[in-house]
Order: C-alpha cells, then structure tokens, then sequence
C-alpha cells in the first residue's frame, strides 16, 4: 500500500531480540508520563529454552493483557510458525483503529507477516491512512527496507538499536516525541 499522506512516524528497529519491545515499553512509560495520549499494543515474547514460544499482547492504554499467539493451538489461525489468536487480532485492531485524534497509535512487530498481508497489515494500512495521528511502529532490521518501500514511508524517523545503543538513541526518540506533541497533538 502507498500512502498518500504520511503521518509523523517513528520505526523502532534492531535485530530479533535486540529491545524493540523494550524502547517501545520505555516510549510508554514516557507517553503516560508525560500526559501524551496513545492506543495501540505491544508484544511480549515468552521464551523456551532459545526461541520465542509464544507472544502475549498488551492492549494500550487499558493495559489488558491478551495471548496473542503460540505454537500449539490447534483452533487459532496459523502462520508461519506461529499460531494466532483472533480474539488478540480484533483487540489489537480496534485499539488502533479506536485512537482519537492526537494521539499516538503504537504497534509493536510488524514484519514478515504483515509483508505478506497477514496478522497487523490491514491494520497497519489503516493506522497509516489517520492523518491526525502520529505512529510509532517497531519493525524487525532485517524487514525495514521491504516495509519501508511497501508503505512508502519516506518520511519516517528511523531509531536503529542495532547500530546505536538504546540509551544513545532515547534522546532523539523525546525529541521527536516532544516534536510530535508541538506539531502534531489536538489536546
């Protein structure tokens, strides 16, 4: 999908298991904080022994906390290696599509899946298309420029913890928090 006009976006990057998640949560903290208002969700991964196992999505701003996806559940959706919760996706859809104007929307983890039009991507394509909502995504490096080129988001404020430290990068992610509350919030 190309959008047509882009919202001022922030995409959290790193390598799988390099603290997206982490930024995001700590981005988070900094919203409530700071009285900044924001819908989305993010996702928590639950480890066995090396791997992920299975994810668990946190709803935002209610912080309910939802399984997202496994790799066992015979009766949830699969992709890939995972297995996925319907319930979780249509949650997670409507506390993006729901975010009044100004505020953040947050999604956590797009990637392979929303590359080939799965799990978050019509979600993704929506939240794009809300003019008056800043967004701040995470995207797996090694998925940035396939997702960057498929949404056209020319525009966006790229944060690389692969290539910087998280608490090197955290100032330029306030000041283009602070920049977005200036420029792009109606509260």
């Amino acid at each position: 999908m190309n959008s047509p006009v882009q919202n001022p976006l922030i995409v959290i990057t790193a390598e799988r298991g390099g603290g997206k998640t982490g930024c995001i949560k700590r981005t988070i903290s900094f919203l409530v904080s700071n009285g900044i208002p924001y819908s989305g969700f993010y996702a928590e991964g639950i480890w066995a022994g090396k791997e992920r196992h299975s994810f668990t999505l946190n709803i935002m701003p209610e912080a309910e906390q939802i399984p997202l996806c496994d790799r066992t559940t015979e009766s949830w959706i699969p992709y890939g290696r995972f297995r996925y919760n319907p319930v979780a996706l249509h949650k997670g859809a409507r506390a993006v599509e729901r975010a009044r104007p100004g505020a953040i929307i947050v999604m956590d983890e797009i990637g392979l899946q929303e590359l080939s039009g799965r799990v978050w991507s019509e979600t993704f394509d929506r939240a794009l298309l809300k003019k008056d909502n800043p967004m701040i995504v995470s995207i797996q490096r090694q998925y940035l420029d396939a997702i960057m080129k498929k949404w056209d988001l020319k525009r966006a404020h790229i944060c690389d913890g692969s290539r910087h430290d998280w608490n090197e990068s955290w100032p330029d992610i306030v000041e283009l928090l602070h920049n977005f509350s200036i420029d792009s919030f109606h509260v």
